[in-house]
Parts: C-alpha cells; structure tokens; sequence
C-alpha cells in the first residue's frame, strides 16, 4: 500500500495544481459491467465510469476496453472520486440499447436480417427444390440431377453484430 504522501502526490499530479478537473492515461487491469479498474503510475483506481450516465434503463452506450490496454481518464470531482473513460486505445465491446434507430455507415444498406427467419426461409425454398421432380409427356416422372446443400445459419451470420 502507498503512503499517504505519495498517494496525495499522485492526485496533486493528476488534478494540475487543484483543478477541479483533470484528464490522464491509464491501463486498464480489470472490467466489471459498467465499471473498470485502471492503474495510474502504480495507483490503482476503482469504479472507474465506463458510461456517464449509470443509470440509464432504455437507452445506453456502453463501450468496453480491452484489459491491458490504455485509456484518458477525466477526473471531474479533482479528488478521484469520480472518474470517466473518455478515450480508448482498444475496445473490447460496444453495447448500444436504443428506443430509436441505430445507423450505420449513412444506413443505404438497409436493416439487419433477422437470422432465424431467414435461415427458415431458405430451408424451406431447398427442401421444395430438393423433392421436386419433372413429368414427361409418356408420364414418367424425374428427378432434377442436382440437389441443393442444406443452409445453415453459420454460413450467413457474423457472430461480432447482434441485435
């Protein structure tokens, strides 16, 4: 555990001469839902805010960094006592809950699919295709000589998006 004088050096640091606000870079050690912890130079801070508004039910965006990668860290009490994330150097995840629409990229490639209908729909259209057949003009009934693969939803899906 650090003295008290270098602990109280280290927030002076941060804090630029009692600033009621500072911004700093640290490395992220551990992540917890909303919550991470950083080490600062050999301080360890806890609690750290990976949202500014914790208790948003609705809505949210939440951004997670990557453990042992580096973060800016705005202190806004100057007393450590309440820290945000402002800026990454890596992610991890990014989570957004919205009432609203969520664009991508101007949106001109339209909506995601909803996997489990489609991955159905494609089935069902293999499934008519494999047991169709032909009858000829003498009344003798064929099957096509080439068959479809059944469709599965690993070939069409990417696992990173959810929705």
């Amino acid at each position: 555990m650090e003295s008290l004088s270098e602990i109280r050096k280290s927030i002076q640091k941060m804090s630029s001469g009692g600033r009621t606000c500072s911004i700093f870079t640290a490395k992220v050690e551990r992540v917890d839902g909303d919550v991470c912890e950083v080490d600062y130079e050999g301080l360890r801070l806890t609690d750290v805010q990976l949202r500014a508004v914790a208790d948003g039910v609705s809505g949210r965006l939440l951004v997670t960094p990557k453990v042992g990668s580096y973060v800016t860290v705005a202190d806004l009490s100057g007393d450590l006592t309440r820290t945000e994330i402002i800026g990454y150097s890596e992610l991890d995840k990014i989570e957004i809950a919205c009432d609203g629409d969520i664009v991508f990229n101007g949106g001109s490639l339209g909506g995601l699919i909803k996997i489990e209908d489609l991955v159905s729909d494609l089935m069902n259209i293999v499934t008519t295709f494999n047991a169709h057949t032909h009858t000829l003009a003498n009344g003798v009934t064929t099957v096509p000589p080439m068959q479809m693969n059944p469709i599965t939803r690993g070939e069409l899906e990417d696992t990173k998006i959810k929705h």
